[in-house]
């Protein structure tokens, strides 16, 4: 690791001509302008042909850009995201980064910004084992001794009088030089693109811009343009040039932006808002995009959102594809697809699962199955979980982020076995299994029920080579004779609605761990957010991340009516609390037990 500090007398790089024009060649004043622009190519005898391109802006605080068809051409090092999750609080959310590095994901974006902390964790990032530090004073000596263990800084940013770096191994990066200068570092950085080093990250803090410029980048050609008004010309002429956003900051009154070749990206977005752009990420998530800058400076949220032409397991040109339970199989991935027969799917070959929505415009259609995981306790018990969801090819309302039957699959170490079904929807929805303990299936429905508003529970479960089946019926209102008495921390989810639940076990009460699944809009308008809580496995040994013991769905409906849906799909009772707005206090609470296994709290906005 090499630093290059410096005091020098501060100057800008300046385009003689006209503003938001890119300068290939050095031209340097001190007149004051506040611009700066420069380019790097490398290796000059590489011809890539760029393919046409459409920007559009949907106003002047956002623009995408993609290619009329096919990719850029251009493949980095790194390899793309196959699942993201961020979240932004005022304290440093160290629950959310352990809890997300057990669903293998790793921290892409770390930032500090208008009194809150923003956190981006991607899956499939090339990054792990990261170390995270926060400090009031630069880091030196701890990042010294992460280099020695072959880790490299992939974040590296500065908020609320704190340095915050990660360092992680499986970057690809080598030989990484930090410049420090209390003005834009354009000298060096010229001197180092000879040095065939790129621009990997830069930020502004404590009075200086630092740069991080990195060898085995991907990159090979990289420009970057600094102005006191967001940089938008310059972002729409590079990215007419092939280049895309790699890196963004904001200090000393003015925005920095780098734009490399090299990316492996086919199209991208960025915003800029005052507000912390939710609905921007949602709306771009939904396009396949995933988040590859965050910055806060001049009052504004600036977030970059960029595509590759990859295959869903992050390949580029990869043959993996999404399979009819929607997950990732083929390809590299070594995983085979699910059998989907006709009607139904087989879950395991001795075990066959069937949902039907009795929709009202379109009469029975079935329901698709998504799986959301699966493990092994330390009973030695198997646990398979999911949902289904009507196909939006069916109606206007189906969505794989819009649940509409939770199911949970217990595999007792005692030979039993439970299919729980838990109804989180309006139209009736009927219900089959089939468990052929000789170890094939033949979908003949062994028990078959209708889950209802009334009735949302069915568990469907085979012992001793006979089925069985029972249903509860249960209005969504709290058993009166088991209060709630504890006062999670909880979570804030959406639109200030923050929820918390306590497992009463048998050894003493534990604050269960929230995982959100899914955050869409629908069709109508509403919008739909479902997760579940947990026994985090440092309380209990049965507790695990693919083991849920309460599922939660939440309706924002586009009248202005709030529904937040409990459902215990586990063992021990567990407390439930809801607060709509957030005031430090809750206002609904209740215990969800297995005689009453379903709880909802109403609130109008």
């Amino acid at each position: 690791m090499k630093i290059i500090q410096g005091r020098m007398g501060k100057y800008l790089f300046c385009c003689v001509a006209v503003a938001l024009t890119l300068c290939a060649a050095a031209a340097f004043a001190d007149d004051g302008c506040g611009e700066g622009y420069k380019n790097k190519s490398g290796d000059e005898t590489q011809v890539i042909q760029t393919p046409p391109r459409v920007i559009r802006c949907e106003s002047e605080n956002e623009c995408s850009v993609s290619p009329v068809s096919g990719g850029n051409g251009y493949r980095a090092k790194r390899t793309a995201y196959t699942s993201q999750s961020y979240i932004t609080r005022s304290e440093f959310p160290e629950d959310f980064v352990d809890e997300e590095r057990e669903d293998e994901k790793e921290i892409t974006n770390l930032v500090y910004g208008d009194e809150v902390w923003a956190v981006v964790m991607s899956r499939d990032s090339s990054y792990k084992n990261q170390s995270v530090f926060v400090r009031s004073y630069f880091p030196e000596t701890l990042m010294d001794e992460q280099w020695d263990k072959d880790k490299e800084l992939t974040d590296l940013s500065y908020g609320d009088g704190q340095w915050l770096a990660v360092m992680s191994e499986g970057s690809g990066y080598r030989e990484q030089t930090l410049v420090f200068r209390p003005y834009f570092p354009d000298d060096v950085i010229e001197e180092k693109w000879d040095d065939d080093k790129f621009i990997t990250d830069l930020t502004y803090g404590d009075g200086d811009w630092v740069v991080v410029m990195s060898e085995e980048s991907g990159y090979w050609d990289q420009s970057w343009g600094t102005n006191n008004d967001f940089p938008k010309d310059f972002i729409d002429q590079e990215w007419d040039d092939g280049k895309y956003i790699t890196g963004l900051a904001y200090g000393d009154d003015e925005w920095a932006v780098i734009m490399s070749k090299g990316t492996g990206f086919r199209d991208q977005s960025w915003s800029a808002s005052s507000d912390f752009p939710s609905e921007f990420i949602r709306d771009k998530w939904n396009e396949g995009k995933k988040i590859t800058s965050i910055v806060y400076g001049d009052g504004r949220w600036a977030v970059v959102m960029s595509d590759m032409d990859t295959d869903c397991n992050g390949v580029p040109g990869g043959d993996a594809y999404l399979d009819e339970c929607g997950k990732c199989v083929g390809g590299d991935t070594g995983q085979s697809p699910c059998t989907s027969l006709e009607n139904g799917y087989m879950i395991r070959p001795e075990l066959w699962i069937r949902a039907v929505i009795n929709t009202e415009d379109r009469g029975r259609i079935e329901a698709v199955w998504n799986q959301g995981g699966s493990g092994i306790t330390a009973g030695g018990h198997e646990v398979i979980w999911g949902y289904f969801y009507a196909s939006p090819e069916d109606v206007s309302w189906g969505s794989p982020d819009n649940p509409d039957l939770f199911v949970k699959i217990w595999f007792d170490a005692g030979g039993r076995v439970d299919v729980s079904f838990f109804h989180v929807s309006v139209p009736d929805i009927d219900v089959y299994s089939e468990y052929d303990q000789d170890g094939k299936a033949d979908r003949q429905a062994d028990e078959h029920g209708v889950t209802t508003l009334s009735g949302r529970y069915i568990r469907q479960y085979y012992q001793n080579g006979r089925s069985h089946m029972e249903k509860s019926y249960e209005d969504g209102n709290p058993p009166g004779n088991v209060p709630a008495s504890g006062n999670p921390e909880g979570y804030h989810t959406v639109n200030d609605l923050r929820i918390g639940a306590v497992i009463n076990t048998v050894d003493r009460p534990v604050e269960a761990v929230w995982h959100e699944g899914g955050h869409s809009d629908t069709a109508g308008g509403h919008e739909v957010m479902w997760g579940y809580f947990y026994a985090s496995p440092e309380d209990v040994s049965w507790g695990s991340r693919q083991n849920p013991d309460l599922f939660v769905k939440i309706w924002f409906d586009a009248g202005g009516r709030v529904d937040v849906n409990f459902f215990h799909v586990s063992v021990p009772d567990i407390e439930i609390y809801s607060d709509l707005p957030d005031r430090g206090f809750y206002d609904n609470e209740g215990t969800t037990i297995l005689d009453n296994r379903y709880i909802r709290h109403e609130y109008v906005r």
